[in-house]
């Protein structure tokens, strides 16, 4: 129970990015018919951004708690943490990615 809590603090903190991808989803979905490429590629950016928001909170956050309890010592959770920051930041990276070339890429709409 005390780890559900601190991952569900941890997103509220979260909440304002949330809520802006979730305007620019809905955008996304409204402006579907004028540019399908650039909606459907900053759509799947902002999808996986919520997910590896997510996931990656509870794997940052919340599932070291768990491992603590579980006799992990700091060594290994350091490793643990360092290892899914860098898949974070790939994720991230990647999501950024498409959301630059929906911006700036060829619009043949």
């Amino acid at each position: 129970m005390h780890t559900a809590i601190a991952v569900f603090s941890n997103l509220l903190v979260q909440l304002p990015v949330i809520l802006v991808w979730l305007v620019g989803g809905i955008l996304s979905l409204s402006y579907w018919r004028r540019h399908p490429k650039v909606s459907r590629l900053t759509l799947i950016a902002i999808a996986v951004l919520f997910v590896e928001s997510l996931v990656g909170t509870y794997l940052g956050f919340g599932l070291p708690l768990m491992l603590s309890e579980r006799g992990w010592n700091s060594s290994q959770l350091g490793i643990f943490l360092s290892t899914v920051e860098f898949v974070r930041a790939l994720v991230r990276a990647g999501s950024w990615g498409l959301l630059l070339s929906a911006i700036f890429g060829r619009r043949d709409e």
